[in-house]
């Protein structure tokens, strides 16, 4: 892995901003979504370590979490491999795989965790830069669950409204829609956007009935 930098590099977005005016348009011009390339900072590096640390993180998430089941496996040791550039996205989703697997202690019970906040933060600083992937997704949702599972309020709230606010804009709502992003997908690629989606409703779901309630 490349050593990584202090701070996140700020770019402006280099998403089209046709993809969300006009999708047709972003179609017929055979656009695609760039993946903004960033630096990871040594807050985010410092609390999910290197690979080896990571594949532990990823093999103790597959084996404990099964109830959210919206990370294929294949798709998510392949971001892993060495010998490409580590993606900022990749490094937002494995720091919250480790949010999720946090239990509360007799010594320590208080959910907003280093790991939770170093999060937190690093989502902010991605949607400012402009990254706008399944992965940052796929993160977005795991920290859903995890605020409504530990009480973590109004900040659910909020983040499962982004988070299918962000599903919306990549087309994941249909399966014809899901491929209006310019990019051919695999059906292992197809299924995952479908479990991301309905993981969202269901959270989403979740949260109405017990507002409402």
């Amino acid at each position: 892995m490349n050593k990584p930098s202090r701070r996140i590099q700020t770019q402006q977005s280099q998403i089209p901003s046709v993809f969300f005016l006009d999708n047709d348009v972003f179609q017929q011009g055979q656009m695609i979504i760039p993946t903004p390339v960033f630096s990871i900072p040594s807050y985010v590096s410092e609390q999910i370590g290197g690979n080896p640390e990571i594949r532990i993180v990823a093999s103790r998430f597959f084996d404990t979490i099964p109830y959210l089941p919206i990370i294929s496996k294949k798709i998510f040791y392949e971001l892993l491999n060495p010998l490409l550039p580590w993606r900022a996205d990749a490094a937002f989703l494995c720091l919250c795989m480790k949010v999720v697997l946090w239990s509360p202690l007799a010594q320590h019970d208080d959910p907003q965790t280093t790991d939770y906040l170093a999060a937190k933060r690093y989502l902010s600083e991605l949607e400012s830069g402009g990254v706008f992937t399944m992965p940052m997704l796929q993160g977005r949702v795991i920290l859903s669950m995890y605020e409504m599972g530990h009480g973590i309020y109004p900040a659910a709230y909020s983040s499962i409204a982004a988070s299918s606010a962000h599903g919306c804009a990549l087309r994941l709502s249909g399966q014809k829609d899901a491929k209006k992003t310019g990019k051919s997908l695999t059906w292992i690629e197809e299924e995952e956007q479908r479990r991301v989606w309905w993981a969202i409703v269901i959270l989403e779901r979740y949260v109405i009935v017990n507002g409402s309630s």
